[in-house]
């Protein structure tokens, strides 16, 4: 969801479901859900994210900025080189970005909107970057668990909920190992070029646009498209035999490993990891999802998770810390297993006549305010 104009063809997709946010508000998420104020979305040009600025966040925001860059000069770890490169979306997402979502979201709330969802992008920035458990990252943490103690004491008297939408596992870059980016091998492999996306900020970049073999692979996990329906056995074995990928999914079911091909069985995923069943059945959906590649290829392995990306920290895959996930809810409400069962809890808390377009603001106490507990 990091180029507008696919998060826009995926919501124009989700319209014919009811959107959670209806008659509220958007803050820095991947979709609108059917919000009156839409901020600091993906689907968002890049010129509505001056909504976020009011005269009174001005100073606020940029100090919030120079606290980031102060950060990034005391904690570098990297060449600096590296870090310039990185400079721009750190200032933005971690600093800027940050204190206006803040901002904004109390302002929200004190308006008396009946549901904001504020999506904070700042420790996802640097884990990625640094790895999950990194000082950078950790320490980043600290500030966040302030922004969001400023909007629980704007939300007094509201249902809070915060919950994460992923974990992050720790990697190692594929080209660190094999010294040749994912797709400079694939190409290698099948003797013709292959395009590529290539995201960096502020949007996204494709390499080799004309080529007939395209490749999706900004994370744990990369699909490849082939041009003709062709028996493609050959190059997943290959991939996985020679190639240092670990493991290869097929839209018939196989998986190729170094061990031969097989099936789906939780021998893919190592003893530890903590929910098998549940993550062997979504890898079944995204083998037959109609977006996924003819080729799905997998970064992780138990012993040394990779990336095919140039990052430190990564999810999407299979790996046990990136399905794990927390919910820090009110203690009355039913732990959920799913992520989707937030939905539900959210869509129960909200009134019966949410769904009215002529909603009024909400009064100022809708219901006595709740302990929370961890969940």
């Amino acid at each position: 969801m990091l180029d507008t104009n696919v998060a826009r063809s995926v919501e124009a997709r989700l319209q014919r479901h009811r959107g959670l946010l209806r008659g509220g508000v958007s803050l820095s998420n991947a979709y609108f859900g059917e919000a009156r104020r839409p901020l600091a979305c993906a689907p968002t040009r890049p010129s509505h994210y001056l909504k976020l600025v009011r005269p009174p966040f001005v100073v606020p925001a940029l100090s919030s900025a120079w606290t980031e860059l102060a950060s990034l000069l005391h904690s570098q770890r990297r060449p600096w080189w590296k870090e310039l490169g990185h400079l721009p979306e750190r200032l933005l997402s971690c600093g800027l970005l940050q204190e206006l979502i803040t901002l904004n979201a109390r302002l929200e709330i004190q308006r008396g909107r009946w549901v904001v969802l504020v999506n904070f992008l700042g420790y996802d920035e640097k884990a990625h970057l640094y790895g999950p458990d990194s000082h950078t990252a950790m320490t980043y943490l600290s500030r966040l668990d302030g922004c969001i103690e400023r909007i629980a004491a704007a939300a007094e008297g509201c249902e809070l909920m915060v919950w994460s939408d992923h974990g992050q596992q720790s990697t190692v870059p594929y080209r660190q190992i094999r010294g040749l980016s994912l797709r400079k091998v694939v190409a290698r492999v099948m003797g013709e070029a292959v395009s590529s996306i290539h995201f960096r900020w502020p949007g996204a970049r494709v390499l080799n646009p004309q080529a007939r073999v395209k490749l999706a692979a900004i994370g744990p996990v990369g699909h490849l498209y082939l041009p003709r329906p062709e028996p493609s056995d050959w190059l997943a074995r290959e991939l996985v035999c020679h190639q240092g990928v670990p493991a290869v999914l097929t839209r018939d079911g196989k998986v190729f490993r170094r061990n031969g091909p097989g099936r789906l069985d939780a021998s893919l995923l190592g003893p530890a990891h903590p929910w098998p069943e549940q993550t062997l059945t979504d890898l079944g959906r995204l083998i037959r999802h109609f977006n996924s590649g003819d080729l799905i290829l997998l970064g992780f392995q138990p012993e040394l998770p990779l990336s095919f990306a140039d990052e430190l920290g990564a999810h999407g895959g299979p790996g046990p810390e990136e399905v794990n996930a927390f919910a820090l809810l009110p203690a009355r409400m039913t732990p959920p297993s799913r992520l989707g069962d937030l939905r539900r809890l959210a869509l129960e808390v909200l009134p019966d006549d949410f769904a009215r377009t002529n909603l009024p603001a909400r009064p100022e106490k809708i219901r006595p305010p709740h302990s929370t507990g961890v969940r």
